[in-house]
């Protein structure tokens, strides 16, 4: 009975870890969270990974998923050289991915989940995040239009055509990285260690999927899109950074792209990363207020408007799979995780731009 009882608690080792991680995350509080997790534990786990990928070459997605597969095959091939019934190797099969899904679920949470139940930035900035009424985005995008251009000016180099690679900065994945760690230690966050935001290959592999970006709490690192255009890649890095240092809100790593990316010293990040906020506003106030943003869109310099045709025509090099799928199953995801906006959430930066402006009663751009 004793053995028969061990064995079965060994079964099922991931199960029961894993319910204790979810019943230990329902019992914190938001403050616990914050002191215990996002500024405690979380801080030497971000240390520990990032000794790893400091060393690493290369993306360590492609070993982790490796690793993955590997030990899914042998396992898989083990059960099915077996001399059993068919129905008890099946059932042994689907056991076997259950546990392996449970396994990956637990570490998930436990080297990066937990930040979900954290105090949300807002909160800890004191940001009065409210709606805004269309004639505010209208009148925001119109600033943002003649700041943008004065941006894209201090370019060296940059003329009437669409930017290209040359344009990027030398180490401009480092230099995005400073920049972000420059305002989180202005607003009082810890930033241990060096987040990682590689490029993903091959091209189109997240785009295919509507995705720019991800980060893999696995690895600890950020991963870009390497088919995105050269004007893209400083907002989508510094918001996958903004991932590893612990903010799980797809708004608030938006937020800090740009709020982060205004602080570096390199004229073409802040153009890119403006440039981002810019298609976010556009894209809120282009369905509801038409002649308003064709008046605003008309007034953009050539050399604008040929960087946006080309973002544009990057993306549809990559025609999207699914959309229907990835979109459910997303917004499934994040308002699992207690963001209530789903995937909307994204355009929170909008709220989050207008809420330090009117902290600070000055424009950040």
């Amino acid at each position: 009975m004793k053995i028969h009882f061990r064995k079965w608690l060994l079964e099922g080792f991931w199960l029961w870890f894993f319910l204790l991680i979810l019943l230990v995350r329902a019992l914190l509080s938001q403050q616990q969270t914050e002191e215990l997790y996002s500024r405690g534990l979380f801080l030497y786990i971000r240390e520990a990974q990032d000794a790893l990928t400091s060393i690493s070459p290369f993306a360590l997605v492609y070993v982790f998923l490796g690793f993955v597969l590997l030990h899914f095959s042998y396992h898989q091939f083990i059960i099915w050289r077996q001399k059993r019934p068919v129905w008890k190797r099946l059932l042994h099969s689907f056991w076997g991915l259950f546990k392996g899904a449970l396994a990956l679920a637990s570490l998930f949470t436990l080297m990066w989940g937990y930040n979900y139940g954290r105090v949300p930035l807002d909160v800890q900035l004191g940001l009065k995040v409210e709606p805004q009424e269309i004639e505010d985005l209208v009148c925001e995008l119109e600033n943002l239009t003649y700041a943008l251009e004065g941006y894209r000016s201090a370019i060296e180099g940059a003329g009437p055509e669409a930017m290209d690679a040359t344009f990027l900065p030398k180490h401009f994945e480092q230099k995005g990285r400073r920049a972000l760690e420059d305002l989180l230690e202005e607003w009082n966050y810890p930033s241990r260690g060096s987040v990682r935001a590689r490029l993903l290959s091959p091209k189109g592999i997240l785009l295919r999927f509507n995705t720019s970006g991800v980060y893999l709490p696995w690895t600890g690192e950020g991963h870009v899109d390497a088919g995105l255009h050269p004007v893209q890649l400083p907002f989508v890095m510094i918001h996958e950074m903004g991932h590893g240092y612990g903010f799980t809100d797809e708004g608030t790593c938006n937020f800090l792209a740009v709020a982060g990316g205004l602080k570096s010293k390199e004229p073409f990040i802040r153009y890119a990363v403006l440039l981002g906020y810019w298609r976010y506003l556009a894209s809120n106030v282009r369905p509801y207020a038409r002649e308003a943003y064709s008046h605003i869109h008309n007034r953009l310099s050539p050399g604008i408007l040929a960087d946006l045709k080309a973002i544009y025509e990057y993306q549809d090099a990559y025609p999207e799979l699914f959309p229907k799928l990835r979109y459910a199953a997303y917004d499934t995801y994040l308002r699992a995780q207690g963001i209530r906006e789903g995937i909307l959430n994204y355009d929170r930066v909008i709220g989050l731009m207008f809420a330090i402006q009117q902290k600070e009663e000055r424009s950040v751009y």
